[in-house]
């Protein structure tokens, strides 16, 4: 009966990637909430202004969000 013993390489590498998954997504997590945080307090404070309020903002906001989902995939 042949025993098969894990892989020590394999399991470490495992370890490795949750650890640089979870760097990933904080970085991430914090880069979209300090950038939202800034657009939203730049939306308050300055003078109303439609075209700022319904087209610039909510554009920035997405680009940020799509900003920080690309940062969480990045394969480096």
């Amino acid at each position: 009966m042949l025993l098969v013993q894990p892989n020590r390489h394999k399991l470490e590498n495992q370890e490795f990637v949750m650890k640089s998954f979870s760097t990933k997504h904080l970085f991430s997590i914090s880069y979209w909430l300090l950038s939202w945080a800034l657009l939203v307090w730049l939306n308050f404070s300055i003078e109303p202004n439609a075209m700022v309020h319904f087209v610039m903002i909510p554009a920035l906001l997405l680009i940020t969000g799509l900003n920080a989902a690309s940062l969480c995939n990045k394969k480096c």
